[in-house]
């Protein structure tokens, strides 16, 4: 194991006596996972405590009478997470709730040496847990950008992890996109174009997550979304057109109470399509990005382009349309077809659900 890798000691801070618990406790420590440092009065205990802060202190029976100082090394002890441990000569009656952990060491050397072993292998297991949870948390912020908290919890269970290596499955693609945002950027400063997309794009995440989507990419003035990956369900296809008329509805909203600044209501385009797609992590071990790849992604994409001249905000393909069934009204738009398609291409506007 490199150096970089390998597993730092466990820092002791023993507080002895005139006992000399040194020479009991040192030989009975793994010395090459154990770093020990030892003094012999509390003063300086806590100068060297908040030096080295070490994972343990251990202090000596003989102290226990000093008891404002003691819990003045046991506060500063817990401040950075050490555990306090007495070590007792089992002369005395000792309070063990005042401590984390008592060792007597009056006791054969071997019982000695495995309560230490147990000591040290419950603070590495309970050291291993916090960075576990600081990862787990670390990884929900991450992915809660990308995808919903439902499917953030399977991930993060392991129900779905295989998912996000890569396979080919049906999903739903939708793209979202502001129009004329370059004019209503024109007449705005930076700033606060950048606020008003952040604030917009916030509102219109939310509706994709609560529709069980996930955001794959921000694309300046417009978000790709897709139902279905990484977790398929029986339901992708009619999430994403719930959504997106949701996001219709939404807007017309904002236009209503939009603010001063945004002189002309806003208006998007949708395109959403249905089909097998590629989804997982693609990339090389400098940079990898959990992306979806195929022909609905390119014809969402294309539908969402096209909803300008079809003068309409939502368009879906066929596929889309016949899995939707009677579940939507929708109108069959004619086109000249689209581009980088061959083969004739239905295309429908999504007017509304049907659904009691």
């Amino acid at each position: 194991m490199s150096e970089e890798t390998a597993t730092p000691k466990t820092r002791i801070l023993l507080v002895e006596s005139d006992k000399h618990e040194a020479d009991l406790i040192k030989p009975l420590l793994p010395a090459a996972d154990c770093e020990l440092t030892t003094v012999n009065d509390l003063i300086a205990a806590l100068q060297k405590a908040n030096e080295i802060k070490p994972d343990f202190v251990f202090v000596s029976g003989e102290y226990v009478s000093k008891a404002d100082s003691l819990d003045e090394l046991k506060r500063a002890s817990h401040m950075f997470g050490a555990s306090f441990v007495l070590l007792s000569g089992g002369s005395a009656a000792v309070d063990a709730q005042q401590y984390d952990d008592v060792v007597r060491t009056d006791q054969d050397k071997t019982e000695i040496s495995h309560r230490l072993g147990n000591l040290l292998e419950l603070k590495r297991a309970k050291l291993e847990l916090d960075w576990m949870k600081q990862r787990l948390r670390n990884e929900r912020r991450l992915l809660t950008k990308y995808f919903s908290e439902d499917i953030v919890e399977g991930i993060l269970q392991d129900e779905h992890a295989n998912s996000l290596s890569g396979r080919h499955q049906e999903a739903t693609i939708m793209f979202f996109d502001v129009r004329r945002s370059t004019t209503i950027a024109e007449n705005l400063e930076p700033l606060v174009f950048a606020e008003f997309l952040s604030e917009f794009f916030t509102d219109i995440m939310d509706l994709v997550y609560g529709n069980h989507g996930s955001v794959n990419k921000l694309l300046g003035d417009g978000i790709m979304s897709t139902f279905g990956c990484p977790v398929p369900t029986e339901n992708d296809v009619l999430n994403a057109a719930k959504c997106a008329l949701q996001i219709r509805n939404h807007l017309a909203t904002f236009n209503d109470v939009r603010p001063d600044y945004i002189i002309e209501p806003i208006k998007v385009g949708m395109g959403i399509a249905t089909g097998k797609v590629f989804a997982g992590n693609i990339g090389s071990v400098r940079r990898m990005e959990y992306t979806v790849l195929g022909d609905p992604v390119n014809l969402a994409s294309r539908l969402e382009s096209m909803t300008k001249e079809a003068k309409v905000d939502i368009l879906i393909d066929g596929n889309t349309r016949h899995r939707l069934g009677n579940l939507i009204k929708c109108r069959k738009v004619e086109h000249q077809g689209v581009r980088g398609k061959l083969q004739e291409i239905e295309i429908y506007s999504l007017d509304e659900l049907l659904l009691r």
